[in-house]
């Protein structure tokens, strides 16, 4: 009598789905949203820490965070955080109330199409690159004072030709400084603090005027071999 040997296959094992996290645009929190007018008890907290170690005490609701790379933000620190960035890692956070770099990106921004466009037109005569530095912080003098400052450069193989920068002191956040190659050719009134709302047509027109104008009559005359500081601002001036 011949005996037949029957395997039994083992049934296959079926992993659980892992549910995915939901998105940071879209997660809801239990804490009280901190938007202006908002009552959402639905905030989750912003996920800023500055260089001492101290986290952002704010929550906010879908409807009015920021998110940048998965992670949630009040308005000020998305600004400040997005201006930080560049190709080769976040540099150091600035303070948790620290809101001078956010201010200098909000700035950059409006300003950024006009002095980019006049910086292209003198890298296609030259032959040169632009390249385009974040916000960042600038230690100034023998006694180290603070600055955050937004850049703009062309460059040849030799180095840096020309250079346009936006900056504010922290010893004087009050006052907006515009400097070529290192030169400051205007100074102009830090505007009221508005960081995360889109700009006013005023402020737009108020910038171009006190901040693009003389970054454009400064590498004019620096293309021409003349000096750019008094003459620069005089003129910028009148106009």
């Amino acid at each position: 009598m011949r005996r037949h040997w029957y395997s039994r296959q083992a049934a296959p094992v079926v992993e659980p789905a892992i549910p995915e996290p939901p998105s940071p645009y879209n997660a809801m929190g239990r804490a009280r949203c901190q938007g202006v007018g908002c009552s959402s008890q639905g905030g989750l907290p912003c996920a800023y820490v500055d260089r001492r170690g101290r986290a952002c005490p704010t929550s906010w609701c879908p409807s009015h965070r920021c998110v940048l790379d998965n992670a949630i933000y009040c308005a000020l620190h998305g600004a400040t955080v997005g201006g930080l960035q560049w190709d080769y890692g976040d540099s150091a956070h600035p303070d948790v109330d620290n809101a001078i770099p956010a201010l200098v990106t909000w700035i950059s921004r409006i300003a950024e199409d006009d002095i980019v466009a006049t910086l292209r037109s003198i890298c296609s005569e030259r032959a040169e690159v632009l390249v385009s530095d974040p916000v960042r912080q600038v230690l100034l003098g023998v006694e180290r004072e603070r600055s955050w400052e937004r850049a703009w450069k062309t460059c040849s193989f030799v180095g840096v030709s020309a250079r346009v920068a936006i900056a504010i002191e922290e010893a004087n956040p009050q006052c907006v400084l515009v400097k070529v190659n290192s030169k400051v050719v205007a100074h102009i009134p830090a505007p009221e603090q508005r960081v995360g709302t889109e700009p006013r047509a005023a402020e737009v027109e108020d910038i171009f005027r006190d901040l693009v104008m003389p970054v454009a009559l400064a590498l004019d005359f620096w293309q021409q071999g003349k000096p750019i500081e008094a003459e620069v601002m005089g003129r910028a001036q009148d106009l």
